[in-house]
């Protein structure tokens, strides 16, 4: 019998080089795994603010086309900050003369005669007259309840007021607004909340209960409002920080409002 060759009677791995591997191995194996959750995470983290910035920019996008409508010089931020208020613009019209105003020392009058209206959506209650500020719109200076609301239509002719009214103001070129009632956009309980048909009064609007939810998880922020001339616009500063488990957005935007008398 031919004796087996010494080169081939020691091939293979030893225990030792085998147990080497193993270590080896998995030594690799787990700084693999390691950096491989780092990237999953990281895609998480990518993923969670993108997230985050598009409800950053649905939200703000709302209330800017809700903005878009808003009656010039309504637009005022309330609750210390907490909420934006505004009145929407229902319709409008062109009145024949002057309103009664205290700076003609004209008496009130419970009618007032216009070349042309029309509403385009809902119903109008008030007819505001001659606004350039917040409180003069607000307080009721430059606003009078209509005898009985006007739905969706164009007209011309008389139109009846609640009662006899002197505006603080004439209207800028004989233009006047309809409007139903304010709106408000209020950061609440952590959440953004829309609330519509509020009413019109010199205290500003404070939210008490939710209302329409526009974001659900809002940590911190709030609205601040830069008044215009009357013949100037008007800029909201909207500052709210949009979170998503441990993660946060703080969405810093600023939304330019024309103030058209």
């Amino acid at each position: 019998m031919n004796p087996i060759p010494r080169s081939r009677a020691q091939a293979g791995f030893t225990l030792v080089e085998l147990i080497a591997v193993v270590v080896i191995v998995a030594v690799i194996g787990s700084l693999g795994s390691s950096y491989f959750l780092q990237f999953l995470e990281s895609q998480k983290a990518i993923q969670e603010r993108i997230d985050l910035f598009s409800r950053s920019r649905l939200a703000v996008n709302l209330m800017a086309r809700e903005l878009e409508n808003a009656l010039p010089s309504s637009v005022r931020a309330t609750a210390g900050g907490q909420c934006v208020e505004f009145i929407p613009v229902v319709g409008g019209g062109l009145l024949e003369d002057e309103t009664a105003t205290s700076a003609n020392g004209a008496s009130g009058s419970s009618t007032l005669d216009l070349l042309a209206y029309s509403v385009d959506r809902g119903s109008a209650n008030f007819i505001v007259a001659g606004g350039v500020n917040s409180a003069d719109v607000f307080s009721g200076a430059a606003l009078a309840a209509l005898a009985s609301p006007i739905g969706v239509g164009q007209g011309g002719g008389t139109i009846n007021l609640a009662s006899a009214t002197v505006f603080a103001q004439s209207a800028s070129s004989r233009r006047v607004y309809f409007v139903s009632g304010s709106k408000a956009f209020c950061v609440f309980q952590g959440a953004l909340y829309e609330y519509s048909s509020a009413s019109i009064s010199a205290t500003g609007f404070v939210p008490t209960a939710v209302g329409t939810l526009v974001d659900h998880e809002i940590s911190s922020g709030g609205f601040a409002v830069q008044s215009g001339a009357q013949n100037n616009g008007a800029q909201l500063n909207v500052d709210l920080v949009f979170g998503q488990g441990g993660a946060q957005f703080p969405s810093n935007d600023r939304i330019y409002i024309r103030n058209v008398p």
